[in-house]
């Protein structure tokens, strides 16, 4: 599957079209000294939240309502999760909103990861490398980039969905078992 390497893809076109803008300038805003540390922490806590994000909801999620919806579920509900920290952090509205649409865009891609892998260890990275890059993303506080980085995302999150060509429609058909039959296609 390719999403982990459309993250990437999404991370230098965002920084890539806001240098070219105007929006940031070239460089990093992190010090690559506290690369190491700030890649471990990253990895803890996107392990973290994907044992309960991925682990937990998104298969009994995906049983029941499909992975395009509880994708769109589960990253309305993982915005939400995060807007507290991100208002207090003073981020204007138009900020928040740019940055809303790219996290319900990366839960698409995290939950296609899922899907299509059926473990954890792809959506963690997945997630850790999105972090990593709003950590590395210069000038990631203008109002304009999370909207760059959200519709890239979504571009990339929408591919990524329907290059996995299953189970992209509302219910999954469970077996008997409980276990999701993959071989099932839904269309919208």
């Amino acid at each position: 599957m390719f999403t982990t390497p459309a993250v990437t893809a999404v991370t230098v076109a965002a920084v890539a079209l806001a240098c070219a803008a105007g929006v940031a300038a070239p460089g990093l805003p992190t010090s690559l000294t506290a690369a190491p540390a700030l890649v471990t922490f990253t990895l803890i806590a996107a392990a973290c939240e994907e044992l309960g994000w991925t682990g937990y909801a998104t298969d009994p999620l995906r049983r029941r309502y499909g992975t395009l919806a509880t994708a769109l579920l589960l990253g309305i509900v993982w915005a939400a999760w995060h807007l507290p920290a991100l208002i207090q952090a003073g981020h204007p509205p138009v900020w928040l909103a740019g940055w809303c649409v790219g996290t319900v865009a990366a839960r698409l891609l995290i939950v296609t990861l899922h899907t299509t892998t059926g473990g954890l260890t792809a959506p963690i990275l997945a997630h850790a490398q999105l972090n990593l890059c709003v950590a590395y993303t210069p000038g990631y506080d203008h109002p304009a980039l999370p909207w760059i980085c959200g519709l890239l995302t979504t571009a990339a999150a929408i591919t990524a969905h329907l290059a996995a060509g299953r189970d992209t429609g509302i219910g999954t058909g469970a077996t008997a078992s409980g276990r999701i039959d993959s071989g099932t296609t839904h269309r919208e």
